[in-house]
C-alpha cells in the first residue's frame, strides 16, 4: 500500500515537473489556462475616443500579444520604466497590452510613476483613456495626442515587423531541417 502511495505522488510530481519545464520552453509566463493576447483581443476596445487610435491599441494588442516578453523588454528600455513594473501589470493585473503601452507611454510623458497612471486609469476605467489621458492633462488633438497616436503607431509596426521577422526565420530553419537527410536522385 506504501509503495502505491508513493508510486502515486512521484508520479504527480514527475507530471508536475514535465507540465512546467514545456510551459517554460514555450517561453510563457502567463498562468496556466489564460487564452493568449491575440484571442482576448477581440474583446479590447480602449475607448479613447479616437476611432484611428482605437484601432492600432486593438492591432497592437494582438500583434504584441506574439512576442509578449519582447514587447516589455522593449517598452522598458524606450520609456525608462523599470521593466518589472510592467510585468506587473501584463503577468499580475492582466491588463491588455494596447492599455500596457498607453500607461508606459503616459507615464513617461507625463512624468509621472506608472503606478499613479494606472491608479487613475483604474478610477476612470469604466469612462475609457480619453477621460484618463484628459485627468492627466492631455487634451484631444493636442501635439501630445497626436504624439500619442504617432508613437502608438510606430509601436504596432515595431510588433509587426518582429512576428514578420520570427515567422520569416520559423520558415527558414523548417526548410533547413526539412532539407536533411534528403537524397539527391
Amino acid at each position: 500500500m506504501k509503495r502505491s502511495v508513493r508510486l502515486i505522488i512521484l508520479g504527480s510530481l514527475i507530471t508536475a515537473l514535465w507540465a512546467m519545464a514545456v510551459d517554460a520552453k514555450a517561453g510563457s509566463k502567463s498562468p496556466a489556462g489564460r487564452p493568449p493576447a491575440s484571442q482576448r483581443a477581440s474583446k479590447y476596445s480602449p475607448n479613447t475616443g479616437d476611432k484611428d487610435l482605437d484601432a492600432v491599441l486593438a492591432n497592437l494588442n494582438i500583434e504584441a500579444g506574439e512576442q509578449v516578453d519582447t514587447f516589455v523588454s522593449e517598452l522598458s528600455i524606450s520609456y525608462a520604466i523599470p521593466k518589472v513594473q510592467i510585468e506587473d501589470l501584463v503577468y499580475t493585473m492582466r491588463m491588455p497590452l494596447g492599455d500596457v503601452f498607453v500607461s508606459v507611454w503616459l507615464a513617461s510623458t507625463m512624468k509621472r510613476s506608472l503606478p499613479a497612471v494606472v491608479k487613475e486609469y483604474e478610477a476612470t476605467k469604466d469612462k475609457g483613456w480619453g477621460v484618463t489621458a484628459n485627468t492627466l492633462g492631455i487634451e484631444p488633438g493636442s501635439e501630445s495626442f497626436d504624439s500619442l497616436k504617432k508613437d502608438s503607431s510606430v509601436e504596432l509596426e515595431l510588433a509587426q515587423k518582429r512576428n514578420r521577422e520570427k515567422k520569416a526565420e520559423r520558415s527558414e530553419r523548417t526548410e533547413k531541417s526539412g532539407t536533411k537527410g534528403k537524397s539527391k536522385k
